[in-house]
């Protein structure tokens, strides 16, 4: 997939116009195009450990299994009415922005806020290995870091981050949301 060069003056060719509605025809070209590129995404996700990372060796374990389809993953879009199930609005930025989220933060163009609101396939059942029509939600980038697959009894933690001069205290949560949390301050 072409990456585009981002610039401050930037100007993508394809925008959601948040004046109409997701299912609006205006919008129709971005869904498409978004589909693809979480599409993009789900196929890379689904490879297995070794083909994601240079180096560590081929333990014979497998891929997950795609079955969804971009059609299926635009329809989902449309479905999910631009929200996230846990309430938050999806951003639906340039595509640009989504590929390259650093550089669009470090040039002002998208806040990490918008980065971790980012549309994202969330996999319902993670024991499923599967992407699968029934298997996939649309939600934010954050709500996806931060879900735990694990169904033990989650530990409860306590932190204190310090990003330049801002203190953060997070109190009561579970170390995947603070993973994710953490994650997102990062970009």
């Amino acid at each position: 997939m072409a990456r585009t060069i981002l610039t401050k003056d930037y100007s993508p060719r394809v925008k959601f116009n948040p004046d109409y509605g997701i299912n609006h025809d205006i919008n129709d070209k971005y869904l498409t195009s978004l589909s693809g590129y979480l599409f993009s995404n789900i196929k890379s996700s689904a490879k297995p450990y070794h083909k994601k990372h240079i180096g560590v060796t081929d333990n014979g374990a497998k891929g997950k299994v795609v079955t969804i389809t971009k059609k299926q993953i635009k329809q989902k879009l449309i479905e999910s009415k631009g929200k996230s199930p846990d309430g938050y609005n999806l951003w639906f930025g340039p595509l640009a922005f989504m590929q390259n989220p650093s550089k669009a933060i470090e040039l002002g163009l998208m806040t990490s806020d918008e980065n971790s609101r980012k549309p994202s396939c969330d996999r319902i059942d993670s024991k499923l290995k599967e992407y699968s029509n029934k298997n996939i939600q649309i939600t934010t980038k954050k709500y996806n870091l931060g879900k735990s697959d694990d169904d033990t009894k989650s530990v409860v933690v306590n932190a204190k981050i310090e990003v330049g001069k801002v203190n953060i205290t997070l109190e009561g949560v579970t170390p995947q949301y603070l993973a994710a949390y953490t994650q997102s301050l990062a970009v």
